[in-house]
């Protein structure tokens, strides 16, 4: 909808940088729906349809296909206002769909439904990206639904791309603190580098807040310098908690401050001397608000980030 002021546009091997958003043959989907509210369900999914002029006839048949798609055959005579939410979104994912586009743009289509509501949307809409082919660009700041539904991620930040992968690669080996924070990475500790030993780089963590130089082991890139300033991070899942420390990995007093049963795991937040940490086990954890515990974690698990730009 915006003109171009750098750089171009391509889709396929077609140039549309000076093309009209109105024949470029984009569908979309916005968060808010944006349906008519004064056209029924019917008119608003043929709305693209009668801008192309198809005739009558096939006008019927490709709104039906596209509403059966989404589930909402027999629905074809509501106005918006007598659906749900849900429904809602579904017959703007039919408007979008019926046009046959080349390319689909979503907007967050999700982010105002409930939990519920959510996981099921996201699996009609990737049952009906399969059925279609239609390549479909989803933006949107929950990482479990980019993980859920895309072949490819791009994280961004501020506008320049931080990574670009498979869910599973931005998943499991974010190559930059801001990726990996927002993958879930909620934990975090500043220490200074140290040697490198068996592919793990040696951190000495905050000596403020250290006066006994604890060390730890992490999974670290090429790039990072002997006594550079770096950023340990690991996921709460990552955490274990015992009444004793172990033997063989980096453990931690910490003390037990909020306990949040979330049905099928715990959230734990810890006190510890290098700042509070997030933890989430399994849900028939035994451990209870106050308790003094040992925070365990393996060289495994976490991964050591320049400081540099991380806030």
């Amino acid at each position: 909808f915006v003109d171009l002021q750098q750089g171009s546009l391509h889709i396929g091997a077609k140039d549309y940088s000076k093309v009209p958003a109105s024949k470029r043959n984009i569908g979309m989907v916005f968060q808010s729906y944006a349906l008519f509210p004064h056209l029924n369900v019917f008119e608003n999914v043929a709305f693209g349809l009668r801008l192309r002029q198809v005739d009558k006839e096939q006008l019927k048949t490709r709104v039906d296909e596209a509403l059966a798609m989404v589930g909402l055959s027999g629905f074809d005579q509501r106005l918006p206002a007598q659906l749900s939410g849900g429904q809602q979104q579904r017959v703007a994912m039919a408007r979008a769909i019926v046009i046959e586009p080349q390319l689909l743009l979503l907007d967050e289509p999700l982010s105002n439904l409930d939990a519920k509501l959510r996981i099921e949307l996201r699996a009609e809409l990737k049952r009906v990206q399969r059925r279609l082919g239609v390549t479909m660009i989803y933006v949107t700041h929950d990482q479990e639904v980019a993980l859920a539904l895309s072949d490819r991620v791009v994280v961004m930040n501020a506008g320049k791309i931080e990574q670009l992968g498979t869910p599973e690669a931005i998943y499991q080996t974010p190559r930059t603190f801001f990726v990996a924070n927002f993958m879930g990475v909620a934990n975090q500790f500043k220490g200074v580098a140290g040697r490198r030993e068996d592919g793990l780089l040696s951190i000495t963590l905050d000596a403020a807040a250290s006066a006994d130089g604890l060390e730890l082991s992490a999974q670290a890139g090429p790039d990072i310098q002997l006594g550079e300033v770096v950023t340990v991070a690991f996921r709460p899942s990552a955490v274990a908690l015992h009444q004793t420390p172990s033997d063989t990995d980096f453990s931690l007093p910490a003390k037990v401050l909020l306990r949040t049963f979330q049905g099928d795991s715990v959230h734990y937040l810890l006190s510890t001397s290098l700042g509070e940490v997030e933890a989430e086990l399994a849900a028939d954890s035994p451990h209870r608000e106050n308790d003094q515990l040992f925070l365990t974690l393996s060289s495994e698990v976490c991964t050591a980030y320049s400081s540099k730009g991380v806030s």
